[in-house]
């Protein structure tokens, strides 16, 4: 009995031993584990910071406040580089050079010698409201490059135009309704519509009517339109530098749109 109760003693002390060994080896795993999701996380943060590292009177540069900014003016003949010298933006006027394992957003200043008022209308026209004529409405350019995008056919379209021109009263150059609508992604086409006669026109906004444009602005009374305006929204007066897009001034002319900026 006695060598039976040392036996059981001796397998219960080497079950514990095992058993706190496993309980240290998971604990040392589980802290591992931690500190590795940690430094993963700090690394993610890190990579998705937002606070502002620049800014001047031009640009406005979010990022991590661990990533070293240089900005050269064109002009700086010698400089010393502090960042790792990965270059973030460049043009004939500045260098902006940082590092690219962060992620990093650069705004653009907006600055426009147009404004709305050098192209006031002489009256606004107060009649009976025309109805679009879709019914006139030629296979053109327009058409030809942007219905491959476009989400709705081709009656959706011309019923959309109707619409919003039942909808809508002038809102544009003086006797002009502009519909917009969505191209099945984040950018948006247009129609003018002429409220006096109910001619349609599709104006060269952007000029290549690829991947459209990102919102627009215009007053009832000028015959300024200013496209890709809806990327001004997120910090007013700037604008993301983002797939070479930012914004176009245009002007109306009767029947044509003219690019001015």
């Amino acid at each position: 009995m006695k060598t039976l109760t040392i036996i059981f003693s001796i397998s219960f002390l080497l079950s514990c031993s095992g058993s706190v060994k496993n309980s240290q080896k998971h604990m040392q795993d589980t802290l591992v584990k931690h500190k590795s999701d940690t430094s993963t996380k700090t690394q993610q943060n890190d990579y998705y910071s937002h606070d502002t590292i620049f800014h001047n009177s031009r640009f406005l540069i979010f990022g991590s406040k661990e990533m070293k900014i240089d900005y050269i003016p064109s002009t700086e003949k010698s400089f010393i580089i502090k960042s790792k010298g990965d270059t973030l933006f460049h043009d004939k006027l500045v260098t902006i050079l940082g590092d690219k394992k962060y992620n990093s957003q650069i705004y653009i200043k907006y600055d426009s010698k147009y404004k709305f008022a050098q192209f006031t209308v002489d009256s606004i026209y107060n009649g009976e409201l025309a109805s679009p004529d879709v019914s006139i409405i030629k296979d053109n350019k327009y058409w030809n490059s942007f219905k491959r995008c476009n989400y709705l056919n081709t009656n959706e379209w011309k019923e959309h135009i109707i619409t919003e021109c039942r909808e809508t009263g002038i809102n544009f150059a003086g006797h002009f309704t502009i519909v917009e609508w969505g191209c099945g992604c984040q950018c948006k086409l247009m129609a003018i519509v002429d409220r006096i006669t109910g001619e349609i026109f599709f104006p060269d906004i952007p000029e290549d009517h690829i991947d459209g444009y990102y919102g627009s602005q215009y007053h009832k009374d000028s015959r300024m339109i200013i496209s890709n305006s809806a990327i001004l929204e997120d910090y007013k007066g700037y604008y993301l530098k983002y797939f070479d897009c930012y914004p176009e001034i245009y002007e109306w002319r009767d029947t044509i749109s003219k690019r001015l900026e």
